[in-house]
């Protein structure tokens, strides 16, 4: 995969949350975690 490609999972990501942030954390080109906003859904703004 390439940088494209680990920002658009990270764009996905963020379209399934509250608010428009997700992330992926990459490590030697393979994705390590996906996630994205739940304070709305969990009632946790922490």
């Amino acid at each position: 995969m390439n940088p494209e490609d680990f920002m658009r999972l990270a764009l996905e990501e963020a379209e399934k949350g509250d608010a428009p942030y997700g992330a992926v954390i990459v490590k030697d080109n393979q994705v390590i975690a996906l996630a994205h906003n739940t304070v709305k859904r969990d009632s946790d703004p922490s």
